[in-house]
């Protein structure tokens, strides 16, 4: 009797203090590289996870999830068995920064069966659902995007005690059911995570899911939060990676000249520095960095025009952890004689998985550099850091790394807090002119077009200045706002009035300096869709002397369309993700547009 009464108290105890802990955990992010012998990514990223019985699978039938089927199955991440457990907390961090319906799932499942727990999210729904064997229990929350935290993150966590099954959106209770069963085992369990991205073609699961954190008990409300909190903290300070040591921000080039190139990047803590760079991939020359802090900029001199060099950045913590570039390459500015070709392009905004498909594409050209106008981010004023670390640098790191940018601000950027940050550039930054091979550009920060941007203004004289003093072969003018577009809604809504002025106002008061210094063209974004206007003067067609504008809003911000009827300026339209890519040669200049798949879709030719 004895015995058994200490075998029971012995099986209570074990009950008793068993061992609460997380069972699975992962972090998801992009790691987009470009191809072949550029295929190194800037430091190092931690693997994905994968269950021990990965190199031999049998598939299963997928799971339908809204009456879509899934663009992206991941079935071999764990052992379905470790994840069955009576009481269990399901975690899903999520960045939902898309206008189209998308969605993504957890679930552990039999093979091709239905799902013993599921826990998921479709555009604006979220649902967690439970399979006791006998009953089904479903229960669901509303998304809370637009209200959310910084707008477009949601901690999304599903929490099953045996008794009842709770779900929390961003640290609150938000739906609720008491169960009369308890979660049964089921044969051969397996745990899916899937993605439901037919909006989205582009879009892979590890855009929307950031962390998933999987329990065998029930967290309280209390640990909920503190969870929240700090998955935010991370957020707020730009960091991927909760336990990893990586960069945050590039590297990344900017202004390249004939003799020197700036260069930036940050990490996720603070850390020194070792840069070695030359002409031949030994190197042969290195600056040292003895200061530990987060973002390092530096400047590149003495180096020689038009010439190739080899780089390689080292960064090391405090706690003596290293990541490592690997080996990148940029070339100098040409000499005024040298052909070279430029990209221009803009609104990368909130789809780094748009800005890998175009930062692909542009590298298989090899464009000397590129000019980036504006709305780098959505949105990424002072609160909204994470759109730097988390979408931009994620998606043009790639390109940044080994081909010079050369940007200007957007109203996404409009407070220019990270803008200047994550640039180093001619002061003040927001605009600033260079000089490349026989051209020379005219970077305008147009936020300031109803103030400085206005005659009398500070932008304004400095840029009347600079045109006037101006000897080069080829002038172009960059800046973010809409001078002309067809573009449907955004100057009245032409669906339902012909009252419109077809582009912004206040940015054709600097026409008239144009026009007075021979401006051959002008690069603009914000709508995020295609237009070349005919050569225009005087408000007027003038194929003699007219100045061409050109809209390329096309690299992953929310695509606009046209209006219903023609415009008279207008040469060329499309809608769609694209880029533009000139190549110059003394006086002569060609031109073309490519959309995402890379066909040309409008071209011409200058002859001076």
């Amino acid at each position: 009797m004895k015995k058994h009464i200490s075998i029971i108290i012995l099986l209570m105890l074990n009950l008793l203090f068993a061992e609460n802990k997380v069972v699975y955990q992962q972090n998801f992010h992009p790691t987009y590289t470009l191809i072949r012998e550029a295929s190194n990514y800037p430091g190092h990223r931690p693997s994905l996870k994968r269950s021990e019985y990965s190199d031999i699978a049998v598939g299963s039938q997928p799971i339908l999830f809204y009456d879509e089927k899934p663009s992206e199955r991941m079935t071999d991440l764990i052992e379905g068995s470790k994840l069955e457990s009576k009481t269990l907390t399901i975690e899903l961090w999520i960045k939902y920064h898309v206008n189209s319906g998308v969605g993504a799932l957890a679930t552990l499942r039999q093979k091709n069966g239905e799902p013993s727990w599921l826990l998921g999210f479709h555009d604006e729904d979220a649902i967690f659902t439970v399979n006791t064997g006998e009953d089904k229990y479903q229960i669901h929350s509303e998304m809370e995007y637009k209200e959310g935290y910084k707008e477009y993150w949601t901690h999304l966590v599903a929490v099953l005690d045996g008794k009842k099954m709770v779900l929390y959106n961003n640290g609150k209770k938000s739906d609720a059911t008491k169960m009369a069963k308890r979660i049964t085992k089921t044969l051969s369990p397996c745990f899916e995570m899937a993605a439901y991205t037919k909006n989205e073609p582009y879009m892979k699961l590890n855009n929307m899911v950031k962390n998933i954190r999987i329990s065998n008990y029930p967290l309280s409300k209390r640990e909920i939060s503190k969870r929240y909190d700090e998955l935010k903290e991370l957020v707020d300070n730009g960091i991927v990676y909760d336990d990893h040591f990586h960069y945050t921000a590039g590297p990344y080039l900017n202004y390249a000249q004939q003799t020197k190139i700036n260069l930036l990047w940050e990490t996720d803590q603070p850390a020194k520095a070792i840069i070695k760079y030359g002409k031949t991939e030994e190197f042969g020359k290195t600056k040292v960095i003895d200061d530990y802090k987060r973002k390092h900029e530096i400047q590149l001199s003495g180096l020689e025009p038009e010439t190739r060099y080899y780089y390689e950045i080292s960064s090391i913590s405090a706690k003596s952890d290293e990541i490592n570039s690997g080996t990148l390459t940029f070339f100098t500015a040409v000499d005024e004689e040298t052909a070279f070709s430029f990209v221009a392009v803009g609104d990368t905004e909130g789809r780094p998985f748009i800005n890998d498909k175009i930062s692909d594409l542009i590298w298989g050209k090899r464009p000397n550099f590129v000019v980036m106008l504006g709305d780098l981010t959505d949105g990424g004023t002072k609160t909204h850091r994470y759109e730097w670390t988390h979408e931009y640098f994620t998606g043009v790191t790639q390109l940044a790394s080994r081909v010079p940018f050369f940007p200007v601000p957007g109203n996404g950027e409009d407070d220019l807090v990270w803008y200047n940050h994550y640039h180093y550039l001619p002061e003040p930054e927001g605009y600033y002119k260079f000089r490349y091979g026989n051209a020379e550009f005219f970077m305008i920060n147009s936020n300031e077009r109803k103030s400085g941007l206005t005659k009398g203004g500070e932008q304004y004289k400095w840029l009347d200045k600079q045109l006037a003093n101006s000897d080069a072969t080829w002038k172009f003018v960059a800046h973010h706002h809409s001078p002309y577009t067809s573009e449907q809604n955004d100057y009245g809504d032409t669906w339902e009035t012909s009252d419109t002025e077809y582009g912004d106002v206040n940015m054709r008061k600097l026409l008239p300096l144009y026009e007075k210094y021979d401006v051959d063209m002008v690069f603009y974004a914000h709508i995020h869709s295609y237009e070349r206007s005919w050569p225009l003067k005087d408000n007027k067609i003038d194929r003699e002397d007219g100045i061409i504008f050109i809209q390329a809003g096309g690299a992953g911000g929310n695509l606009a369309d046209h209006g219903p009827t023609p415009t008279w300026f207008n040469v060329k339209k499309e809608s769609g993700y694209h880029f533009t890519y000139l190549n110059i040669f003394k006086n002569t200049l060609e031109f073309g547009m490519y959309d995402i798949e890379g066909d040309l879709k409008d071209s011409f030719k200058i002859v001076k």
